[in-house]
Formats: structure tokens, sequence, C-alpha cells
């Protein structure tokens, strides 16, 4: 399967924002306001949530660019009577009478 770059793209974009993010440092006004450690469990926490967050968003993204994901949510559509597939195994895969061979 070919690399699709766009997507690619997305989730290295996704995975590094955060990454600059944490390395910059609160604004030392927000720090005095802050005691000593809760300034570490605030960044602590902010990193673990952004990091949940970075890897939820790639499963969607990897779920949604899955072939049999899209020709099966296409299917669901009204409008569609029926899609024809060039690969058998294909068909298989999506869970509907709607495509065939």
């Amino acid at each position: 399967m070919p690399i699709d770059w766009a997507v690619l793209a997305r989730q290295l974009a996704l995975i590094l924002v955060p990454l600059i993010l944490s390395w910059i440092r609160l604004p030392p006004e927000l720090a005095q306001m802050i005691s000593g450690p809760m300034v570490e469990v605030l960044a602590g926490a902010i990193l673990v949530g952004g990091t949940a967050l970075v890897g939820w968003v790639i499963y969607l993204g990897q779920r949604r660019e899955k072939p049999a994901v899209k020709i099966a949510e296409t299917a669901e559509l009204p409008g569609v009577k029926r899609i024809v597939v060039a690969d058998p195994g294909m068909a298989v895969e999506v869970p509907s009478l709607k495509v065939t061979t």
C-alpha cells in the first residue's frame, strides 16, 4: 500500500506541535502565582492530556483513511445503489450487500 503523504504530514504535525509547545516555559508571572510543585503537576497534566488528544486524533485519522471504511460509509448513503470494486477481497471486507466485484 503506498504512503499517503497528506495523512503522514497531518500525523507528524499532530506529534510535533505538542512537543514544541511542551518546550515552551510558563511565563514567570504565571509561575509565581502557582506554588512550586503545582507548576510541575500542571505541566505534566497538560502534556499527558495533549498526548492523549493527539493519540485519539491519529486513531480517528487512521480509521477514516482505510479504504474499506470509506467504501462502507459510502455504501450506507441512501443515494448509492451499488458499488463495484476490482478486488474480491475488498468486497468481502466491506459488510454491505451493495458492494460487489
